[in-house]
Parts: structure tokens; C-alpha cells; sequence
């Protein structure tokens, strides 16, 4: 744990930092997310996206060699829980990550929901579609990216939440009507 904290750390100094005087020999093993913008492939299966563009400042400024291993969220989670690999970017927080690594935000977004047209109001709040019963709920299995802890449990006491690995999952969900927001 101590050593993924330091590598963090390195992490975000480093980006203001110039090169290192030494050759670093450290090859590190990175879980990126498996969804664009953060990671994906392009058509010749070369690394792509945000992620990908911080890593390659990381090597340039660090000399040390990053491999990004595009992992959905839960393999992620396991693959840092077996010391498979020394850190995860620009993935969200979640409470199995806190109890295994220290967490440096890179930036916020906001809290956002994407509604069925059927079913969309724009005098209705975030708060009056958690409370409408019909609603089945997407969400990124561990991740949150919109719903709190609370709104969470509550979903799924109520079995009005299906949680999926990645991006194209939930959006299909979405597309097919099984889920009515995300």
C-alpha cells in the first residue's frame, strides 16, 4: 500500500516536474478504465484517450515505463486487491479502492442523470425520479458516479437498480428500456 501511495504521489508531482537526472528501471503495471474517453483502442488496436495521453507525460517526464492494462471497474478492484497491479488511473473512488489505496482526484464532474424521453419532466429533480417507482436505475458496478452510498442501498432494497462492468453495458441497457435512467 505504501508503495502504490508513493506512486501516486510521484504521479501528480511529476506532472509539474521536469525529467528525472537518473534512467528509471521501474516498469509499472497501470488498470486504466476500459471506456472512452478515459481508454479504448482505435481500428490498429494502438491506446487511446485520456488516460492513455497522461501516462505517456508520466514516461516522457519519469523515464520510467507504464503498461495500461484496460480493466473493467470489478477486475480492477481485484487486481489491485492481489497486488497484480501498482495503480489504477482515472478511475472513480469507491470504498474497495479506500481500503486498499490512497485516492488523488485529478479533477470533479457533477452529478448528472440521463432519462428516458418517455419519462423525462424538466420540472422533475434528481430527488422526484429517485422517489418514482417505475424508474429501474443503471449503474457502474462499485462506482459513485451519481448516486450516493444512501440512494444506492435504497435502490436496491427496492430492486430498482442493475449495475453493469462498462460503459457499452449500461448504455445498452439504456437503448433496450431495461434500464430508464443512468
Amino acid at each position: 500500500m505504501q508503495r502504490l501511495a508513493g506512486i501516486l504521489i510521484i504521479l501528480f508531482v511529476c506532472l509539474q516536474a521536469t525529467a528525472q537526472e537518473y534512467a528509471c528501471t521501474r516498469r509499472y503495471l497501470v488498470a486504466v478504465n476500459n471506456y472512452a474517453p478515459h481508454f479504448y483502442r482505435d481500428s490498429l488496436n494502438r491506446p487511446k484517450g485520456l488516460t492513455h495521453d497522461l501516462i505517456e507525460i508520466l514516461q516522457r517526464r519519469m523515464g520510467c515505463v507504464f503498461i495500461e492494462k484496460d480493466l473493467a471497474r470489478p477486475v480492477a478492484n481485484e487486481q489491485m486487491k492481489g497486488g497484480r497491479v501498482d495503480m489504477a488511473a482515472l478511475i472513480m473512488r469507491n470504498p474497495e479502492f479506500d481500503q486498499m489505496a490512497d485516492f488523488e482526484p485529478v479533477y470533479r464532474t457533477k452529478r448528472e442523470l440521463i432519462v428516458q424521453k418517455a419519462l423525462y419532466s424538466p420540472s422533475k429533480t434528481l430527488h422526484d425520479y429517485l422517489l418514482d417507482k417505475k424508474i429501474i436505475y443503471g449503474s457502474f458496478i462499485g462506482s459513485h458516479t451519481a448516486l450516493t452510498i444512501k440512494e444506492e442501498e435504497q435502490l436496491h432494497k427496492h430492486r430498482r437498480l442493475l449495475e453493469s462492468v462498462d460503459v457499452s453495458t449500461l448504455y445498452d441497457l439504456f437503448n433496450r428500456k431495461r434500464v430508464q435512467a443512468m
